[in-house]
């Protein structure tokens, strides 16, 4: 006997037919002119307990599906990146292996990364604070509220997405 589940994965996570089934997302399914309703039928064919199943749904946004409420936004003001950046290619590129372990694949568009961003970190975490900060300007975001001014009194830096401060003293 087997202790397997019978479902079947889906690519958007609460289960619906995918929003924008001709989409082409060959980026996110990993083969070039693929669009986001052949990566569904394709997972139809995967248990929905593989690992698969999550590296799939991981930047489901770009075929439409529910962004998930704690998600983590690119632009920190909770505005979508602006449709004239989308395409905008990152440099340098960000390997996807950072977000999602298992996709030996680089992210290459603000689109892309936001997705990702999307499905695989939540909102005011390190991870999300990392992105935001790195990848504000090139994606045409809002300067975050928390990037600090840095003058003569102290030395400010940023650690893995974490801002120390350090005053320096004299003696």
């Amino acid at each position: 006997p087997s202790c397997e589940s019978d479902e079947r994965c889906t690519f958007c996570s609460d289960g619906n037919p995918v929003p924008n089934p001709d989409f082409v997302g060959g980026d996110l399914i990993g083969i070039p002119g693929s669009t986001c309703g052949e990566g569904d039928i394709f997972l139809q064919t995967v248990p929905a307990d593989d690992p698969i199943c999550d590296t799939f749904r991981s930047a489901s946004s770009l075929c439409g599906c529910e962004i998930p409420e704690d998600a983590c936004y690119l632009c920190s003001d909770g505005s979508r990146v602006p449709d004239d950046k989308k395409k905008q290619l990152l440099l340098p590129e960000v390997n996807a292996l950072l977000l999602i372990p298992g996709i030996p694949a680089i992210i290459s568009t603000c689109d892309f990364l936001e997705a990702v961003l999307f499905g695989n970190a939540i909102l005011n975490s390190q991870k999300c604070l990392k992105y935001q900060r790195e990848y504000f300007e090139q994606c045409g975001c809002p300067i975050p509220p928390t990037m600090p001014i840095v003058n003569a009194s102290d030395e400010t830096s940023f650690t893995a997405g974490v801002v120390t401060t350090t005053e320096i003293f004299s003696a």
